[in-house]
This record gives C-alpha cells, structure tokens and sequence, in this order.
C-alpha cells in the first residue's frame, strides 16, 4: 500500500491554502510508488534473499509461495482463503456486529448464528458477519458494542443492550435478484445473441485534479475553497452515490451483478449485452447526482468474455478498455475523456445514443430481409476507414476518409438493396444519410471513428447461440 504524506500548518486551514497540500500529497504519493520496496530494503537488506518454497507450490490466486503461507491441498493460501470466505458470506450478510473490549466475551458466549467472525489485528475488536438482526437478552449490557446495517435503514431498531447502531453503504452480490444465485457461465449463456459475460469498470474522471484545484468558485477572481471539510464532503457525496445509490440502479437490471463499488470507481458483471445500458444508466444517474457540473464525468470499460474465463484476466481487459477511453480526444482537442470503450471502440457519452439507434436500424433491417448483408457491407466500410487511417498520416485526414472510394460503393449496394427489399427503404435512406454526411460539429466524434461499434453489436446480438 502506496501512503503520501504532507505538513500541515495552523495558516493551511485558511481558505485557500488546503489545495496546495492535497497536492503535495497527491505527489509524495506518487514518490513512493517509485519506490515500493524502500521500507522492507531499509529494515532488512535480506528481504530479497531467496527464500525457501513451499512443499506444496504457490497458492493459485495470490502466487505467494513462502514458507509461511500455509497453502493447503487446493493451492490456496490461507489469506485467500479466508477472503474467498469472507466475498462468499458477504452476499447474504445484512448486518455487521462490532464488539468491542470486555463485550467481546458477552457476544461470543451469547451470539450463535453468524456468518462470519473476524478478529481485528491490533484491535480489541471481534467483527461478526450476521444474515439476521442479533438477538440478545434485555440485561445484556453491550454499550460498548456497534451494529450497522447494509444498505437498508429498516433494520435500525430500538435496543435495551445499549450498543450504537448505524447503516454503512456497500457495492455486494444482489442475492435477491434473479441472477443471484447464477454462476459465471449463467450470465453468458443467458445472454441474447453470443453466449458471452461482460465484466464493466467504471470511475470518476480527472477526480485527483477535483481535490487538487476544482474547488475554486467565487465572483470575480476565483477563490481556491479547498478545505478539508469540503474534500471530505466530496469525497462522502461520491462514496454515497458508488456504494449506495448504485444499487438502486442496478434493481433494474435483472442480469447484472456488482462485485465491488465504492469510493470513485464500481466493478460489475453480467450479460454482455446488458452492460452497455447499466454503464449509460449510471454515466446518466451520476451526471444528475452532480447537478449537470461538466467537471464531473465518467469513463468505463467493458470486456466480453466466456462463462469460464479467469475474472482477475477480464477484469484486466475491462481495466484495458477503460484506460482505452479515457485517452479519447474530440474534434479539436477541447473535450476528451467522458466515454465508454465497448468492443475494442471507444464513443463518447455524447454520441453513444446515436451507436444504439445506429445498432438498432441494423437489427431491423438484418430482420427484414433475412441476411446479414447489411452488416457484411458496413464491415468493408469500416475496414476502408481503418485502412485510411493507417496509411494517411498527414492532411485533412477526416476529408481524406468521407471522399475516398468506399462511399460510391456504398451508395451503389444500399440503392440495390432497397430495390430488392422495398419495406427497408426508410431504414437505408436514413442509414445512408448518417455515413455519407461529413461530420460538421468538432466537439464530437464523426461517425467513422465509432462505425464498427454498432456494426459488430448488431452481429453478435443476432448471431444464434449454435453458431458462437
């Protein structure tokens, strides 16, 4: 774990002069991730010694393979192990009970149907994972005790035992939801068209820049607000939206399921072609929790793998595709990040409606006429663009690619199939309008830098099972 440090003086809690600090933290941050064996080289050189191995190998998920590991006949260590348990747990967990000091002993000797039990290291501490309200006698005296609630202010309730109580917002596995008890290959094989699952990274643009210098408002000149008490209302308002109002999201969307969300960032799985309208639901949701502010924005990444691919490899496809978004640049450079990569393209949220209709007109004329030659047409368009791109590094390279050879043939062979499907001519003229017009707005993307993404949705949503 990576830790920046900054003083602070009594003249930093002045207006103003707060911003300069996160800054300075934000860089001895980035220091020590430079160096992130500094402490263990600074305590024992030997650190680095070669180290006998475990009789048994390395554990399966972590890799760790010393000694100490205590790795058992599964190939898992048993820190692993013990997480694995906790993420199997925390699907039905509805309570978590803190029991603190001499009360410890009390709820041990008293507390019987639980989940889960976890010591604190350093702490005087037992934490207990509960599917139920706990119920103890009305003498019982646990004051210096805690429960909290998931996500659900309904079961805070009055106690005689005099312990604290409160609610705590956590991104988990929707056990009540049609998908909760489905395994990975379920999300896949359930999935219209292909029978793929999609893994969905998402988080918060340029959020390191907001602490830094974003909060700076006032009349005139603008005035640097950046108090502690502000970064950390900023920082709760977003943990409130990731953690709690993320699940409210995702109650409409039957196939989708949250494996982490929190802080500026969420992690989701489910049906492929469910994601892209979780991912637009929540880039939607999020610019209304912040009041149309431009300055806050989303990217996000979607992967599209098999029921059996490793989750820890799709979710680096999905980290891939979301790094692959945030680099996009508009027209003229004035707008970049805000997007979503899906199938190896990145659109812009501005444009990404336009993707759907565009996707949508291809499945209904893919439906009409029984062929998939629309698609296949489209494929060569977007391979010519492609081709454009790779060739042409210099000039007008937009004017280079919506005046090159493939618009007459497209032409040609959209007039021929309206001929031979005369129910498909409206669908044709309004397609064909949309690929030969030349983009004229510079803060968005033209059509052929987004083409192939709808092009290859349409395929894979009427590809049949039988044939993936």
């Amino acid at each position: 774990m990576g830790v920046g440090f900054a003083e602070i003086t009594g003249d930093d809690y002045r207006e103003g002069n707060m911003g300069k600090r996160w800054q300075e933290v934000n860089e001895d941050l980035q220091k020590q991730r430079l160096q992130p064996f500094k402490a263990h080289v600074s305590e024992e050189i030997s650190c680095f010694s070669q180290q006998p191995q475990h009789p048994l190998g390395a554990c399966k998920i972590c890799g760790r393979d010393d000694l100490n590991a205590d790795i058992n006949a599964d190939k898992t260590c048993k820190q692993c192990k013990e997480l694995e348990n906790i993420g199997r747990v925390l699907a039905d967990t509805h309570y978590l009970f803190w029991a603190w000091g001499e009360d410890r002993r009390m709820v041990e000797s008293k507390l019987q149907n639980y989940l889960c039990k976890i010591p604190l290291p350093g702490t005087e501490c037992l934490l207990y994972f509960l599917a139920k309200r706990p119920d103890f006698s009305e003498l019982t005296d646990l004051s210096a005790s805690h429960l909290e609630t998931l996500n659900d202010w309904k079961g805070l309730k009055q106690n005689p035992q005099g312990y604290s109580q409160g609610i705590r917002y956590v991104g988990k596995w929707q056990k009540e939801k049609a998908s909760g008890d489905w395994e990975f290959d379920d999300f896949a094989d359930r999935a219209q068209g292909i029978s793929r699952m999609g893994v969905l990274r998402m988080d918060v643009d340029n959020l390191g820049e907001i602490f830094i210098r974003g909060l700076s408002f006032g009349s005139g000149q603008d005035k640097n607000m950046g108090s502690l008490s502000r970064v950390a209302t900023l920082s709760r308002q977003l943990h409130l939206f990731f953690a709690g109002y993320l699940h409210r999201i995702l109650d409409d969307f039957k196939q989708s399921q949250i494996i982490y969300a929190g802080g500026d960032d969420v992690f989701i799985i489910g049906s492929w072609d469910e994601l892209p309208k979780v991912a637009e639901k929540i880039s939607t949701e999020f610019r209304k929790y912040c009041a149309n502010n431009p300055a806050f924005t989303l990217s996000g990444g979607i992967s599209i793998v098999g029921g059996r691919y490793p989750i820890s490899r799709a979710a680096e496809l999905a980290g891939d595709a979301e790094h692959q978004a945030k680099q996009l640049r508009r027209g003229n450079m004035s707008k970049e990040k805000d997007a979503l990569c899906f199938l190896e393209t990145a659109i812009g949220w501005e444009s990404f409606a336009d993707a759907v209709a565009l996707r949508d007109t291809l499945v209904a004329i893919t439906e009409k006429t029984n062929s998939q030659s629309i698609i296949d047409r489209l494929r060569q368009v977007v391979i010519a663009v492609d081709e454009i791109k790779k060739t042409e590094k210099a000039g007008n390279i937009q004017d280079m690619i919506y005046w090159n050879q493939w618009r007459w043939r497209l032409v040609y062979n959209l007039k021929r199939m309206e001929k031979r499907y005369p129910d498909t001519k409206e669908e044709l003229s309004d397609l064909l309008n949309q690929l030969i017009t030349p983009p004229s707005i510079t803060d968005r993307q033209p059509v052929m830098d987004w083409l192939q993404l709808p092009v290859r949705w349409a395929e894979f949503l009427m590809r049949s099972k039988t044939n993936d």
